[in-house]
């Protein structure tokens, strides 16, 4: 076909090249930049466009494209600042004269 139309070959695969890039860019940009190389090659065969999963990620390197995933969203704030302050009833005096009357820990770590 390149000879009867008089085009050198590697323009003619250039510009399929740039068409399926452009392809890929749209399908990424439709879904939300969410589909991976297997989602994308399946979307290249239903357009007729069949090629093998490695070419898919080859082009998608070129496109730019890749899969931007979203991370859960984890609160790691407590706003619950309404508990109540309890009184200090040891007053820093840590001598008792009976044991098991007063009991003592450390809760830093929370």
């Amino acid at each position: 076909m390149c000879k009867v139309l008089e085009v050198n070959s590697s323009n003619y695969y250039s510009s399929q090249k740039r068409k399926l890039i452009k392809l890929i860019q749209y399908i990424a940009k439709f879904s939300g930049y969410t589909y991976g190389e297997r989602r994308i090659k399946a979307a290249l065969d239903a357009l007729s466009f069949p090629m093998s999963r490695y070419t898919v990620a080859k082009l998608m390197k070129e496109a730019g494209v890749w899969v931007g995933s979203k991370k859960k969203y984890k609160v790691t704030t407590n706003s619950n600042h309404k508990p109540p302050v309890f009184d200090n009833l040891l007053k820093r005096e840590f001598d008792v004269a009976q044991s098991d009357q007063t009991y003592v820990a450390d809760i830093t770590y929370v």
